[in-house]
């Protein structure tokens, strides 16, 4: 949007807001504006306990924007929101808020496509352990692994999971899995360049073997690791997805496929295509069935290094599992 621009304007809720509207004690709206653009970034909170689900007003005029400028979601695939001089049907959960973007048409690409969905993915799907993550609560086949020290904790929030833990420490969402031969795949959303763990998917075997999938943002790239026979191997991948400000998440996908005599890993730094960046045989200690699937910060089971930084989210999203192709 253009936050640091010179011609960009905050305006708070007392400004956009009149006193006499009866919501805005508990449903804030701000916004940034570039009036010589026609164009805002506008933030609908809710700082109530329940969910929100109702009509608002948009100050057009207040904002600087005509009466035919376009609203769509900020977030993911930029829907449109039809909009009566400003007035739109909006849903905010408890305690969240909203990201919107208005301007003029073509200004903003609306109705794209949901990020990843683009990917291929297996024809013939394993529902009971695919999650969009969707629900307003975590499904009960999901339990918390983690160190005391990490401080972990998983929930669902703005309809991802969100694993909350601090960096370089053992927290993730595990699920029973079972499946001999599967492709699994999911989006990671990882913060910043800096402090990173390993923060990925794992497969998980009764006899502590694993396989590993995940983004690296200090080392830009794709990071694959196995386990077996009491050794371990790994190898860097494609350039993974830096397009963010370093202070946001960036969005990346990763893919493990069990097949019979192999095992490869797969890394996605734009949800259009997938590159394969390791195919390593299927060796006799890893030709069972994973016990588990986990999801989280150093998965492996053990903490990474002794100090302890606050903890920072990691978020994962479409998780897909198949039989392989």
């Amino acid at each position: 949007f253009g936050l640091n621009e010179d011609d960009v304007q905050f305006l708070g809720y007392w400004v956009l807001q009149p006193d006499k509207d009866p919501r805005k004690k508990d449903i804030k709206i701000s916004a940034w504006v570039r009036k010589k653009e026609k164009t805002a970034l506008i933030v609908i909170g809710n700082l109530t306990k329940k969910d929100f689900s109702g009509e608002i007003t948009l100050p057009l005029k207040l904002l600087g924007l005509p009466r035919n400028t376009v609203i769509c979601d900020g977030e993911e695939n930029h829907k449109k929101i039809p909009h009566k001089n400003g007035k739109i049907k909006i849903s905010v959960k408890s305690y969240n808020y909203r990201i919107l973007l208005a301007g003029p048409a073509g200004y903003f690409p609306v109705d794209l496509p949901h990020p990843g969905s683009l990917l291929p993915k297996p024809q013939k799907l394993i529902k009971k352990l695919c999650d969009d993550f969707n629900s307003p609560s975590l499904s009960d086949k999901w339990s918390l692994v983690c160190s005391k020290a990490s401080s972990g904790r998983i929930r669902i929030y703005r309809n991802r999971l969100q694993v909350l833990a601090s960096d370089y420490k053992f927290a993730a969402a595990q699920m029973v899995f079972g499946i001999k031969n599967a492709s699994v795949q999911v989006r990671v959303e990882t913060l910043s360049k800096a402090h990173q763990n390993k923060i990925g998917l794992l497969l998980l075997w009764d006899n502590g073997n694993y396989v590993f999938a995940g983004p690296v943002l200090h080392r830009g790239k794709f990071f694959y690791m196995v386990k077996y026979d009491g050794k371990t191997k790994s190898k860097w991948g494609s350039n993974v997805n830096l397009s963010n400000p370093p202070g946001m998440h960036q969005t990346n996908w990763v893919r493990i496929k069990l097949t019979e005599n192999k095992i490869i890993f797969y890394g996605s730094s734009d949800g259009k295509k997938w590159n394969t960046d390791w195919i390593i045989d299927r060796v006799p200690s890893l030709s069972s069935a994973p016990s588990f699937l986990r999801l989280g910060k150093s998965p492996f089971g053990k903490d990474e290094l002794p100090y302890k930084p606050k903890p920072t989210p990691a978020y994962f999203d479409d998780l897909i599992v198949g039989l392989p192709d």
